[in-house]
Formats: C-alpha cells, sequence, structure tokens
C-alpha cells in the first residue's frame, strides 16, 4: 500500500499576511519605493518560437536583462509552472514543471549562473502521473493545481509523493472551484495569501474569450466556496497569456503582464488593491518592452 505525502514547496513569509507564490521564486529581492511609487519587477518565464526557455526580468514597462537556454527543451510544452528555487554555487537552480496535452508532467531543472549569459539546458528529474485531462492549468507552488475540465468547471487537483519518490495528481478526486468558467482563454496564480480572518487562499486571474478579466479567490479549506470576481469586462480578448507578480513587497497591489503573442507586444496593468477587485482599481500602462519578442507561449 502507497502511503501518499501531499507535495508543497517552500513558504515564505511576506509582510503580516501570509504570502506564497510560484512568482515567489520569481522576485528580485526587496524594493524600497519612493512616496506613491509603485515598483513591480517581474520574472516573465516563457519558451520562445523556437523551442528555447526565456527568463525575463522587466521592472514596471522597462526591460532589465534575460536569459535564454543554449538549447531548445527535447519536448513541446503547453503549460510551464514555477515550483521552487534554492541557492547554488555560482547562481541559482530552478525547478519548474512542464504540461504537455496527453503526456504526464515533467518536473524539470534549470540551473542560472551569474558568469553565464545563458541558462543550463533543463535537465528532466521527475514525472507527475497520471496524465491531467484539464487545460488552461495553473499552479500555486504548493500543494495545488487549477484547470479547466472538459465540462467547463474550474477545478483544483493535489499533488503528491509516495514512499517511492513517484510524484502523482489525484485525479480521483478533484475538488469543484466554480462552474460554467469554459470561456477563460488563460488562468493564471497569483499568490497565496492569508489576511485577518485566518483563512488561506489561493488567488488565480484569467481572461476569457470576450475580453474579460476576473480574479478567483479559492479557501483551501472550500474551494466550492470560492469568489469569482469580473475585474472589467472588456479589453483582454487579444491577450494569450498572463505574467504575475506583486509590487512594493505587497501583496495586496497586483501586477499583471499581459502578453499578446499574435501581435507579439505586451502590456502592463496593476490593481491598487486586489482585495478588493474592481475596474477602479485596474491602472492600465504603456506597452512592455516594445520591440522585444513577445511571442512566448507556456508563460508563468
Amino acid at each position: 500500500m502507497k502511503r501518499f505525502v501531499p507535495v508543497v514547496a517552500a513558504l515564505g513569509l511576506v509582510a503580516s499576511g501570509l504570502l506564497t507564490s510560484s512568482v515567489a521564486a520569481k522576485s528580485a529581492g526587496p524594493t524600497v519605493p519612493s512616496a506613491g511609487a509603485v515598483i513591480c519587477k517581474t520574472q516573465v518565464i516563457g519558451v520562445l518560437p523556437n523551442g528555447r526557455l526565456v527568463k525575463r526580468l522587466v521592472t514596471n514597462t522597462r526591460f532589465d536583462s534575460e536569459k535564454v537556454t543554449a538549447a531548445p527543451l527535447p519536448f513541446k510544452v503547453d503549460y510551464l509552472f514555477g515550483w521552487n528555487s534554492e541557492q547554488i554555487t555560482g547562481g541559482r537552480q530552478y525547478w519548474w514543471y512542464a504540461f504537455t496535452a496527453g503526456q504526464a508532467a515533467r518536473r524539470i531543472t534549470v540551473r542560472d549562473l551569474d558568469a553565464e549569459p545563458t541558462l543550463a539546458k533543463p535537465t528532466v528529474v521527475a514525472r507527475y502521473r497520471p496524465t491531467m485531462n484539464a487545460r488552461l492549468l495553473a499552479d500555486s507552488g504548493t500543494y495545488y493545481t487549477y484547470g479547466v475540465d472538459r465540462r467547463g468547471n474550474l477545478m483544483r487537483w493535489t499533488k503528491y509523493i509516495d514512499d517511492h519518490g513517484q510524484y502523482w495528481f489525484d485525479t480521483e478526486h478533484p475538488k469543484l472551484v466554480a462552474r460554467n468558467m469554459g470561456s477563460l482563454k488563460t488562468l493564471s496564480f497569483m499568490l497565496t495569501s492569508r489576511l485577518s480572518d485566518g483563512i488561506r487562499r489561493d488567488v488565480l486571474y484569467g481572461t476569457t474569450n470576450a475580453g474579460a478579466l476576473k480574479q478567483v479567490q479559492i479557501p483551501w479549506g472550500t474551494p466550492g466556496k470560492s469568489k469569482v470576481t469580473t475585474v472589467k469586462t472588456t479589453g483582454f480578448a487579444s491577450y494569450t497569456s498572463l505574467s504575475l507578480s506583486w509590487c512594493n513587497d505587497s501583496g495586496s497591489i497586483g501586477s499583471i503582464i499581459a502578453i499578446d503573442k499574435v501581435n507579439n507586444r505586451a502590456r502592463w496593468y496593476h490593481l491598487t488593491s486586489q482585495y478588493r477587485p474592481n475596474v477602479n482599481n485596474l491602472v492600465r500602462h504603456p506597452l512592455v518592452a516594445p520591440g522585444r519578442n513577445w511571442r512566448l507561449h507556456a508563460t508563468f
């Protein structure tokens, strides 16, 4: 009999509330802003048309730097997520995992050495079983993975590891998050928060085919009581993926890099209060680093 233990990445504390995220592994470190300034640092990670992974650092709309793998991935990737990272001699090692439709998810390592101009070629270190019959997958970096099933419902799956070191998705006991979500075109994870009520929530954002921007707040203990909010009803139809972070080291200020790979551009938005999401709190900014190659897929 196999004993299954939920898989969780290393958790971190930010400010007074619990804030954990796959974007935590993308953080560029603390920033002390001037009074009233909004400083949002985001590592946009994705796959270029030639199959190479790119890790691009931007601050607000400004391009700072990027690194690309020296060789393309040896397999096609539909969804890519952050898992965890650690400091190593001369740089940092990341654990990401990649989903390919109809195949088991792969957990991979990527090394980023300070002295090297490129990222090391990813190495497959583990596979998750079984395959996931879902689309628009988004991962929390902790126990849970989210996606839209074939009936158009937003679901939550728990990740496990057994005594033999095998990684599993509990596909037999998924949890319903929200019905009638089949119109979603993109889905991304922002953070896990625990506010004054003490309840841990995963916060996701997604866009619909009609162009709406939606936020989903999912309580860990009662995912069926999730809150779905339409932040804006139009304006997001052209975007093909979202890369998320927070600003000023505060999880209450959300940052969205909305990527339009068809038209090769990206735009920055931020929410002045993502715990009170509405169109009045959403600020639209100019394009991010015009002239860069934004034809990315599997972006997080």
